[in-house]
């Protein structure tokens, strides 16, 4: 199961999530939204907020950089503020 896309925010200027590949040797059970990931990002390594894992991108999987490490066991925002986070997003997308 090294086929999950992870939908993950990073700190950065663009207002976007970006996809990855799941870490290598993972359980997806790991995998929960609200836990923090290390990932590459340009020339750096930093720490991003896993927003969903999917089954597919819009970008070709082969084009996908591969999250590093899962930092935290348990999802460090609760799904009650994820779910506010989309909707927050969701509706300034509206109001652009």
């Amino acid at each position: 199961m090294n086929n999950l896309i992870l939908r993950i925010a990073v700190p950065s200027p663009l207002h976007r999530s970006f996809d990855y590949l799941q870490p290598a040797d993972i359980d997806a059970t790991a995998l929960q939204p609200g836990t923090r990931l290390l990932v590459p990002f340009g020339r750096r390594t930093v720490i991003g907020v896993l927003l969903a894992v999917c089954d597919q991108s819009d970008i070709d999987a082969h084009k996908l950089k591969r999250a590093l490490q899962v930092l935290d066991q348990t999802a460090v925002i609760s799904s009650d503020v994820m779910a506010m986070v989309q909707w927050a997003r969701m509706l300034s997308g509206m109001l652009l």
